[in-house]
């Protein structure tokens, strides 16, 4: 099901694409039917539900490779996303980290670009130890120690990782649209994130604990099924705060079903069951799409710089 970009960036409001149909033979087509050895009533339930805006954000699942018993084994990586509470100082030290965070970005873009032209060759280390550490040691970047280090390295490591991608999409390797040179974050960004890996974060009941910010309280709607690997502090331009947390999951294995029932999807009807129970189609996406594209034109009628834009801004961060 095809989403709006700005729905995804409020809230992935997506349901697990792991939900129902997670066996690659759950289905098996005849003509225009698909029989399947699931709960239906289940998985038209999953589907069928509206978009809120709940706490956390579907899955988005990608591979992760990993050694178990001197294997190499393929793990689903997902993401687990919750809404997040700073207190009004801890908001003031997350300003300061995304600022701290796109300052490093624009150095190590600004660095590579003037190594480039000089002719010379940086590597990853010398790139991280020029903006980074030496920096650190400048009276114009003295305020960088302010924040975690692990916030300023993953920085200069997403420049880095912005550069390859651009590399491999001039040369083929990368698939998909093509990827142009990587531009420089401003404050006037309307979506702000930090990165931090397992040294600069930790879960806790309440929350999530943050290198030189403190207990963030998140709200809990759902367990993490493993030990996460790193952390997204995103601030949206809703002035909402969100914690995405990288976590590796098992396949589930559901149990075989004594029934079958045969499931025709359908555009009217969102699908009609062999049982003659119909399920509507709610067409929720079409009445999002259409608040979204008015909130869109009232954005583009106000003056940029002034305060009914801004509020602007966050309705269509929002819908």
């Amino acid at each position: 099901m095809a989403h709006s970009a700005n729905s995804r960036r409020a809230v992935d409001r997506s349901t697990s694409p792991t939900d129902s149909s997670a066996s690659p033979n759950a289905f098996h087509a005849s003509g225009s039917m698909r029989t399947c050895r699931v709960l239906v009533a289940a998985t038209a339930a999953s589907v069928a539900a509206p978009y809120g805006r709940g706490h956390d954000a579907g899955t988005t699942p990608y591979l992760c490779s990993t050694y178990i018993g001197g294997t190499l084994v393929d793990m689903p990586t997902v993401r687990y996303r919750y809404r997040a509470y700073p207190a009004p100082g801890q908001a003031q030290d997350l300003a300061r980290a995304f600022g701290c965070a796109r300052v490093v970005f624009n150095d190590a873009i600004r660095t590579r670009d003037e190594a480039y032209k000089a002719g010379e060759k940086l590597s990853d280390t010398e790139v991280q130890r020029r903006v980074v550490t030496l920096a650190k040691r400048t009276p114009e970047r003295a305020w960088l120690a302010e924040v975690s280090s692990v916030v300023l390295v993953q920085a200069c490591q997403d420049a880095r990782r912005a550069f390859r991608n651009w590399f491999d999409s001039l040369s083929g390797k990368r698939k998909g649209r093509k990827v142009g040179h990587p531009r420089f974050r401003s404050r006037k960004d309307n979506r702000q994130s930090i990165r931090l890996t397992r040294n600069g974060f930790t879960v806790t009941p309440q929350g999530v604990r943050v290198a030189k910010v403190g207990d963030i309280r998140l709200a809990w709607s759902r367990p993490l099924p493993s030990v996460p690997s790193s952390a997204t502090v995103i601030r949206e331009a809703d002035g909402r705060y969100y914690v995405s947390f990288v976590v590796d999951v098992d396949d589930v294995l559901y149990p075989a079903a004594d029934a079958e029932v045969g499931v025709d999807l359908g555009l009217d009807r969102l699908a009609a069951l062999s049982t003659g129970e119909i399920v509507a189609n709610p067409r929720h996406l079409r009445s999002r799409q259409r608040r979204l594209a008015r909130a869109q034109r009232a954005l583009a009628r106000k003056q940029k710089g002034s305060a009914n834009r801004r509020k602007a801004v966050r309705r269509v961060a929002v819908e």
